[in-house]
């Protein structure tokens, strides 16, 4: 649709394009930036924490999840399947290439007993509960 305003419909397009990139926040300190940053939900349930995150195209191949401390690192990419393609795009708003995220688990954990699972664009992780340890009574001697 040509509304005679070339300059305005392209500006509009550069302006919505900087908002785009500004909300695509170099996720983890120390990894550089990042392209884009999926949609996550983390949330508690009685048993402990459920992290779930939208990665429709990412293969499991291109995933990396490390966990240190209570910090949870989730890396990977998703490749464009037009790279190397010529194309010429008349609306782009899928993001491709890599993304880090870096969550903070408020909640003590069972590391042992994490489970991730890869399913239909969704990247799922349960997070057990770490058993609570019983306090311990510590005999304290007194010398006179």
């Amino acid at each position: 649709m040509n509304t005679g305003c070339g300059d305005y419909d392209l500006l509009r397009r550069r302006v919505e394009e900087m908002i785009r990139r500004l909300g695509r926040e170099p996720a983890a300190p120390g990894f550089g930036t990042t392209l884009w940053s999926p949609a996550t939900d983390v949330f508690e349930t009685e048993t402990g924490a459920v992290v779930k995150m939208e990665l429709p195209g990412v293969r499991a191949e291109h995933l990396s999840i490390v966990l240190v401390d209570d910090r949870l690192l989730i890396r990977g990419r998703r490749e464009d399947p037009d790279a190397g393609r010529k194309v010429r795009y008349h609306q782009m708003e899928i993001a491709y290439g890599p993304f880090a995220k870096l969550l903070y688990l408020h909640v003590p954990f069972d590391r042992e007993g994490i489970r991730a699972t890869l399913k239909d664009g969704f990247l799922v992780l349960v997070i057990p509960r770490a058993k609570q340890r019983r306090p311990e009574r510590i005999a304290v001697e007194i010398r006179l």
